[in-house]
């Protein structure tokens, strides 16, 4: 209902029944939590995420969530205190690392995060989201032809495997559309995708100089 079918209400409303029914149940606050982030409600967010950490600390994906939902309440200082946790839980988990970059790119520190996210897509099997978050940083730091580049490779990519919209929408939210986004199913995903998981984006768009 969240990811794939952006069914919000329909979401909440199954995270909290499951809550209801297993209140220590991490991994339901988890998602809880980064539902609420991707619509604005931070605050309620980092409570079901602390609530997951406090249940399950050992949980990688429970400390990256957390993290993530720092990044999107602007408060980057724990944002990398959760995500540096995360590494060191587990060095070779490449999504924790595309986190700490986008954090780091949306805090203004463009050439720490153009490295970590360079050394992210050459892990062994980077997904198009890290590449994606490469070009989304390159093009908020100026580098918009690398950008594009990167963009036109994931293009590329969609002929031959699937490629989420989200990954398109991160890119696109920078750098404009392209030939993809001009086609009515891609657009309308891309249009979604942007609105639904790249609202922290837009708060740092506003707000950042």
């Amino acid at each position: 209902l969240f990811i794939y079918d952006w069914e919000f209400e329909a979401a909440d409303s199954e995270f909290r029944r499951a809550i209801q029914l297993d209140a220590q149940y991490a991994t339901a606050h988890q998602w809880y939590g980064f539902l609420l982030a991707s619509r604005g409600a931070v605050e309620q967010s980092l409570v079901e995420g602390l609530t997951a950490v406090e249940l399950d600390g050992g949980s990688v994906s429970a400390r990256r969530s957390l993290g993530f939902s720092y990044v999107y309440a602007r408060r980057y200082d724990q944002a990398r205190f959760h995500l540096d946790r995360a590494i060191a839980m587990n060095p070779n988990a490449e999504e924790s690392y595309r986190v700490l970059g986008l954090a780091l790119s949306l805090e203004g520190e463009h050439e720490e995060a153009e490295r970590i996210l360079r050394e992210t897509v050459a892990m062994p099997d980077a997904g198009s989201y890290s590449h994606a978050t490469l070009g989304y940083a390159l093009a908020r730091a100026g580098k918009a032809d690398e950008a594009r580049e990167i963009l036109r490779r994931l293009e590329e990519q969609r002929t031959v495997s699937y490629v989420s919209p989200v990954a398109f929408a991160t890119s696109a939210r920078w750098i404009g559309p392209t030939r993809l986004s001009r086609t009515a199913a891609a657009g309308s995903c891309i249009s979604r995708s942007i609105r639904s998981w790249t609202r922290c984006a837009d708060i740092r768009a506003s707000t950042s100089s």
